[in-house]
């Protein structure tokens, strides 16, 4: 029985090629990062203003368009701004070093781009703001607690395309609660769990959607001050309160998530998010389904058409 070579025709080979090709390409197809300091927003500043803010550092930018143009740009929901030494401190329990013998709260309002003091030049800076969680009343404050601050970048494309985050990196502020004013049963609402926190401990939450929501990524919890950062103006002898002034480091998110908002959650209130550095990558076209169909089609046809030469060939050569 003589049997012709299998053959596959170029163009299925070459649609097939093209198909891997595009399948194997990572979903970055560029990135832009963008950082959001929310300096001189305005003590009090409601979310619209900071909205408005957060849209002009990406109109400054260039490259950033609405996907939906009878949308916002972006979304901010939950907060406030604050900003410099007005800002808030906790009910005067956030805790950090005395200054000519006067202990000074260390805040993200103090605290431009850093979580520290420069011990040798200690300011009080006027203009560092940051974003905290509550119901906002513009200008004047909080009407009531909100659990958390939402941002919403599901309505953003760049350069024509729209996008989803990469990768983000902030400064945080754990504020003290009353709720918790020691690190013990009495004062912090129970035992510890196996982790070590207690019912109230306050906390910080990273989570992907609305009210904690869709992916989860980390908690970051209070701590009792301690060292030269330990005193505060209501408790000047040692704050006992539960809090942490921190920063994230870098939280590369994983692109098969498409994420497109976060939300920082707290418990109990109140938490400041700083210098918020988010980096987008571009969502690049889907691979065609057409080239796809096409390239198996096309394959399907010669291999139906070279088994039919082979059935030929086969009762041809009987014996």
């Amino acid at each position: 029985m003589s049997i012709r070579p299998f053959k596959i025709s170029a163009f299925a080979i070459a649609a097939l090629a093209s198909w891997s090709m595009v399948s194997a390409v990572p979903a970055i197809a560029g990135t832009v990062t963008e950082t959001f300091n929310f300096n001189n927003i305005g003590n009090n500043a409601s979310s619209s203003s900071i909205q408005t803010y957060m849209a002009g550092v990406l109109n400054s930018a260039g490259g950033f368009t609405k996907v939906n143009s009878a949308n916002a740009l972006i979304g901010v929901n939950g907060a406030i701004a604050q900003q410099g030494v007005n800002s808030y401190t906790g009910d005067n329990h956030v805790a950090g070093p005395t200054m000519g013998g006067t202990p000074r709260p260390l805040t993200l309002g103090d605290t431009e781009n850093t979580t520290t003091w420069d011990a040798s030049t200690p300011t009080l800076n006027s203009t560092d703001g940051y974003i905290k969680n509550c119901t906002p009343i513009d200008g004047t404050g909080c009407s009531g607690a909100s659990p958390d601050i939402f941002l919403n970048f599901a309505n953003l494309k760049y350069n024509g395309k729209a996008v989803e985050i990469a990768s983000i990196s902030f400064d945080f502020e754990i504020f003290p609660d009353g709720t918790c004013s020691a690190d013990t049963y009495s004062a912090c609402g129970g035992s510890k769990d196996a982790a070590g926190h207690r019912p109230n401990t306050p906390d910080l939450e990273l989570w992907s959607g609305d009210n904690a929501t869709g992916h989860y990524f980390t908690t970051w919890w209070g701590v009792t001050p301690s060292g030269s950062n330990k005193y505060s103006v209501a408790m000047p002898g040692g704050e006992t309160a539960p809090q942490l002034l921190g920063s994230s480091g870098l939280i590369t998110i994983d692109p098969n998530l498409h994420l497109t908002s976060l939300d920082f959650m707290d418990w109990p209130e109140t938490i400041g998010i700083d210098n918020l550095v988010i980096t987008f990558r571009q969502v690049p076209e889907p691979a065609s389904m057409g080239l796809v169909a096409l390239a198996f089609g096309s394959l399907f046809l010669v291999m139906r058409r070279n088994r039919r030469r082979m059935a030929v060939a086969g009762s041809g050569n009987k014996a």
